[in-house]
């Protein structure tokens, strides 16, 4: 009797150890995550930061190399139309005009002043480069080419920016002999108060029609950034100045000082 009691107390036994391990598992509580440390988490971070940084500096590097390019392919090409305007300048017949002044009858800058005087200055004579203006002053160019011509003005400002002076919107391109010009044409003036310190005008009469020219100069108006602007103008620059020993050329450089 006493072993029956027994083993059933062990049988009883058995079964509650066995509940005991196959608990339900919602009776099992879950272990406690570990909180992640303040320093981990910053450390993740930094690097996250330094990755988009470089990426952005790579990416900034490519772009700026583009624009580079490009730029540089731009310069060259401005450098080569100059070399080609050049050397058809040399193949033109050079005993055309001996002395570029020789294309004019007469060229003259006029300048009006608050007294209603008007100045008349024979720019063909080259002992005098430099004339002065006040501030108030008015002044314009006026021309008689001793041929069928085209004619261009441009002045350059203190900041060596240009201005194209003529041919503007609805202005005649080409001048015909033994006819006064004035220019701005339709009796315009220009205005002095408008400059400051030393300015440059370049006044270029030519046989031939100087689509080249016109051409630098809207790139000049349409560059997108300073330093194409400069360079543009710089281009521009040369560009009149390589005109000056073309023999189918009347060419006149004056600086105008206005004060």
């Amino acid at each position: 009797m006493n072993d029956n009691v027994d083993l059933k107390d062990l049988k009883d036994k058995i079964r509650e150890k066995r509940e005991e391990n196959f608990r339900p598992v919602s009776d099992i509580s879950e272990p406690k995550r570990r909180s992640k440390s303040p320093m981990l988490q910053f450390l993740k971070f930094a690097i996250g930061v330094i990755i988009i940084g470089l990426l952005f500096y790579t990416f900034l590097n490519i772009f700026l190399q583009r624009q580079n390019v490009t730029l540089e392919k731009k310069e060259t090409g401005i450098e080569i139309v100059n070399q080609q305007i050049e050397a058809s300048s040399k193949s033109e017949n050079k005993t055309r005009i001996k002395d570029p002044l020789e294309f004019y009858y007469y060229l003259k800058l006029e300048t009006f002043s608050t007294n209603e005087e008007v100045n008349h200055y024979n720019l063909k004579n080259l002992s005098t480069s430099e004339y002065f203006l006040n501030n108030d002053d008015l002044y314009r160019f006026s021309l008689n080419p001793a041929g069928k011509a085209y004619c261009y003005v441009f002045q350059f400002n203190s900041n060596d920016q240009p201005l194209q002076i003529h041919p503007s919107e609805n202005s005649f391109y080409q001048m015909m002999p033994n006819t006064d010009y004035f220019i701005p044409t339709n009796d315009g003036w220009l205005n002095a108060s408008t400059q400051t310190g030393l300015n440059t005008v370049y006044i270029i009469t030519s046989f031939s029609y100087l689509p080249q020219l016109e051409g630098i100069y809207k790139k000049y108006l349409k560059a997108k950034t300073e330093r194409q602007s400069k360079l543009y103008a710089s281009q521009l620059k040369l560009y009149l100045e390589t005109l000056n020993n073309a023999s189918f050329n009347g060419f006149r450089k004056l600086h105008l000082i206005f004060s």
